[in-house]
């Protein structure tokens, strides 16, 4: 039974490590930190540290099989994970235990998901499984697995001892996504539901992984899905990392790649590879969360997901241990924090964080690929529109001042609201004059013209918002308007590259060359680098940054409210004069 108060049963079947970074104690460590009951039974005693495994010594196989029986017959697992199985024997009488207590006339159960983790060699090379093995473990075991969970050296050994003998090749090798691909699904032959290709060990550019992933997989006709990271494709949040471009391209990633062979589906999960020694035990961490997440219910993919994302995580958290490849840090979670902490391959989670939250209910893109938007980049949009546009922006720039004073008022660190906006309201205000200037508005002209009601309420919510709220609330209100011009301004940049932005001839240009220039871009980086020094000197709580995500999702909800006060305008009805050169 799983539920909120009974936490699912996982068992590992698995060797033990003394030095605490793989194995069970790993598997163990794993199951305690997503919350599910833990369940062992011992096949191996190592003798190993982070160095190196310098002894073995198996457990007798009718002890493994009396301690399965025995641990199965009286709290029945939600999911199973195997890990280093030592021999042929051991092998074997697993098979014929699982067989017996869920494959049998007598037996009322059946079998829950089955990860198998083929483990043969460990990181420091040491052979774990012999290959007399081998065979045992894909005749017998394998078979009844729902997914395996191979890392590139075990996936070229499996096709070297199973699929690829029947066709006659003796060695295979795995050098890219398009081999990875292409190997997983041939390993499903060995009649698993599922196989997991890890490419911990195949780091690759970002250039030969999408060109891997465009021709590879779908000759068949099967679907491909591609789990890119986070901060995939938000311009702002790679500007801000402090990466040029070329930095960018030049990062190392790896793959792993899921083929479900009922479903005919690769799922290809792509990350940032962690610069760090902490990997020890990362197979035996990513399998046995795999086993949680199926022992909760979740399918063979969205399992494997959230399995990577906990491994990545991990790593990403760990800190020096040993004297070789240290552990990860599989307590990561225990103390719980809704927002990681910020790490050299994720230095930006919050905002990463609450711009892919607003991804989600569609708003980010309704925002930056806003119509007003994309007719300003192509020079179509009609002038009458600009022009109520940058009066009510006047309108809204004495508002986002009295909103800055109020910010100061709430701090003794007048630095932090410098640092955060003086730059943007400065290249605010020069523009606001120019655009003025150029569309034959005066300041009685501004002065005469009402606030809309979209104005009004976006400039009362921050104010409110700063009002009720702490400092934080207040800086975040306003990100939404510096950040998102921000990404507005390097889109249409990135798109005039691409000849989709017209420059030349566009009345509209001095806009978009303020919103993607260095000025403002440099207040857009500052922006998001006080609000994650903020977080993460003060973490939030899950519900204090559920409150966050909400201001940030209004303010965006707001901003695209401000746009379509100037698109829906009846041009119609507005004097000619409003067309004047």
């Amino acid at each position: 039974m799983t539920s909120a108060a009974h936490p699912p049963s996982i068992l590992t079947i698995a060797g033990s490590d003394p030095s605490g970074g793989a194995g069970i104690q790993a598997d163990l460590k794993t199951f305690t930190s997503l919350s599910a009951y833990g369940l062992s039974v011992i096949t191996a005693l190592t003798s190993q540290n982070t160095v190196a495994v310098k002894g073995v010594h198996t457990v007798p196989p009718e002890f493994v099989a009396q301690q399965i029986q025995d641990v199965i017959s009286d709290i029945p697992p939600a999911a199973l994970k195997t890990g280093m199985l030592a021999s042929a024997e051991i092998i074997l009488s697993i098979t014929t235990a699982l067989q017996s207590l869920y494959s049998s006339p007598t037996s009322s159960l059946a079998l829950p998901p089955l990860v198998i983790d083929p483990v043969t060699i460990s990181t420091s090379g040491h052979t774990l499984l012999p290959e007399s093995a081998v065979a045992a473990l894909i005749n017998h075991l394998i078979p009844l697995g729902t997914v395996i969970t191979p890392n590139i050296w075990e996936t070229e050994l499996l096709l070297r001892r199973g699929a690829a003998v029947e066709s006659g090749k003796e060695e295979r090798k795995v050098t890219n996504v398009t081999e990875m691909m292409a190997a997983a699904k041939e390993l499903a032959q060995l009649g698993c539901k599922g196989v997991l290709v890890k490419g911990g060990h195949l780091p690759l550019k970002l250039e030969a992984v999408r060109e891997g992933l465009a021709n590879a997989g779908g000759k068949g006709g099967e679907e491909v899905e591609i789990v890119w990271p986070k901060d995939d494709g938000v311009s702002i949040l790679k500007l801000a990392s402090g990466l040029t471009e070329e930095e960018h391209l030049d990062l190392n990633y790896v793959v792993d790649v899921l083929y479900e062979a009922e479903k005919g589906r690769f799922t290809a999960i792509v990350g940032k590879v962690i610069e760090t020694s902490s990997t020890h035990g990362t197979g035996c961490t990513l399998s046995a969360a795999m086993a949680v997440f199926l022992g909760r219910g979740l399918n063979l993919r969205d399992a494997t997901v959230e399995a990577t994302r906990y491994v990545h995580n991990a790593i990403a958290t760990s800190y020096p241990l040993g004297a070789g490849n240290g552990p990860l840090n599989h307590l990561h979670t225990i103390t719980y924090r809704p927002l990681p902490t910020p790490t050299p391959a994720d230095s930006l989670p919050f905002c990463t964080h609450i711009i892919n939250e607003v991804k989600k209910t569609g708003l980010w893109e309704a925002y930056i690929h806003h119509p007003f938007v994309v007719e300003l980049g192509k020079g179509t949009l009609d002038r009458r529109r600009f022009e109520h546009y940058i009066k009510q922006d006047w309108h809204y720039l004495r508002h986002y001042a009295r909103a800055h004073s109020l910010a100061a008022f709430k701090t003794t660190d007048f630095d932090q609201i410098v640092g955060f906006s003086e730059i943007s309201l400065h290249i605010a205000r020069e523009s606001q004059m120019h655009y003025c200037e150029t569309f034959g508005i005066s300041k009685e002209d501004l002065l005469a013209t009402p606030e809309t009601p979209s104005t009004s309420a976006y400039a009362l919510y921050i104010l409110d918002v700063g009002q009720r709220g702490d400092l934080l609330d207040l800086l975040l209100a306003v990100a939404s308007c510096c950040l998102g011009y921000g990404e507005v301004g390097m889109k249409l940049a990135e798109g005039y590259k691409k000849g989709e932005v017209k420059m030349e001839g566009n009345l509209y240009k001095k806009w978009i060359e303020d919103y993607s220039g260095p000025e403002y871009l440099v207040a857009v980086t500052n922006s998001i680098k006080n609000l994650e020094k903020r977080l993460a000197a003060a973490p939030p709580s899950a519900q204090r940054l559920q409150e966050l995500v909400k201001i940030w999702e209004e303010c965006t909800r707001l901003e695209i409210g401000f746009w379509n006060g100037a698109m829906d305008l009846e041009l119609e009805d507005l004097p000619e004069a409003a067309m004047k050169a």
